[in-house]
């Protein structure tokens, strides 16, 4: 199920997180239950169904604190924070980080740390405050190398990458892209590698260098003839549009407009598919909640014995 979910390839993802729950409900497995609960929340996180990934999120936060995960209880509500961070709801989005990173520092989990701190970076970014953003990059930077996580480092740079571009500093935003990447292809990702690229190729766009965008927009037009990764080709389409469009062909540019917002149909527009599992995933919560009611009788009967 992560393996699909990294690959974005969300319908398979939710398919096996949701036989992760028939089995930790079937074995009592309440730990494999909440990550599944989270995992799935992170499915509705990237396809911007926010209502149904806070639930989620909440729910393996319950399950988290029932069987006292402390890791993982800071982990959903860093997950949290980052709903309300999308939805703009800032001040309770950074109320949730506050409390995910004082948990991860108080145990020291590093991976934690370095994923707050990138989150906080970009609360900062968006409550106009560059400076601190910048220094929460730098501690997100830095953690992730003492763990040397160079898959999360190449996310981190890529958004180190994207507030130097909203900035107007091409050139900072192109070399961090540039890292991203690299890091990247270190862990052999190759969807990974596409963003940077596609980062790099409007950084040169912006620059007036439409050429330059265009051979960026190409090595992940290559890539992604392998991969055929549907939320890629929407992006791939989407600079592609732009880039025409600057060079002053405007009807390549509405064609690749429209192939954009075809690919991004497909990719998000998967209501029905979600209800189904929303269904069934009811139905299973329901019988957690029989499974913990008769643990709990279990337990009282002992006490009394």
């Amino acid at each position: 199920g992560v393996s699909y979910l990294y690959q974005a390839q969300y319908n398979n993802a939710i398919h096996y997180f949701y036989q992760t729950m028939e089995l930790a409900l079937e074995k009592n497995e309440f730990l494999y239950l909440a990550h599944a609960h989270h995992n799935i929340g992170l499915v509705n996180l990237f396809t911007e169904k926010y209502k149904d990934a806070i639930d989620f999120f909440l729910k393996s936060l319950e399950i988290y604190e029932m069987i006292n995960d402390t890791i993982n209880i800071y982990t959903a509500m860093n997950s949290i924070g980052r709903i309300y961070y999308e939805i703009n709801d800032l001040s309770k989005a950074y109320s949730y980080y506050m409390q995910a990173w004082d948990g991860f520092v108080r145990y020291n989990h590093e991976l934690g740390i370095s994923s707050v701190a990138n989150h906080k970076a970009m609360f900062f970014q968006a409550t106009n405050q560059p400076d601190s953003s910048l220094f929460y990059f730098q501690q997100a930077i830095e953690f992730g190398k003492r763990i040397e996580s160079n898959f999360n480092l190449s996310d981190i740079y890529l958004e180190k990458g994207d507030f130097f571009f909203k900035m107007g500093d091409y050139e900072t935003a192109f070399a961090n892209y540039l890292i991203s990447d690299s890091l990247a292809q270190l862990v052999n990702s190759p969807r990974q590698a596409c963003y940077p690229k596609l980062g790099a190729a409007l950084a040169w766009l912006e620059k007036g260098n439409t050429e330059k965008a265009r051979s960026y927009a190409d090595r992940v037009a290559h890539i992604n003839s392998t991969l055929n990764n549907a939320e890629i080709s929407f992006r791939l389409h989407e600079t592609l549009s732009l880039i025409y469009e600057r060079q002053g062909d405007i009807n390549q540019a509405f064609r690749h407009y429209k192939l954009a917002n075809e690919k991004k149909s497909i990719l998000y527009d998967q209501t029905e598919i979600y209800q189904v599992y929303n269904v069934e995933l009811d139905h299973l919560n329901r019988q957690m909640e029989l499974n913990l009611l008769t643990l709990e009788k279990q337990e009282l009967l002992l006490g009394k014995r």
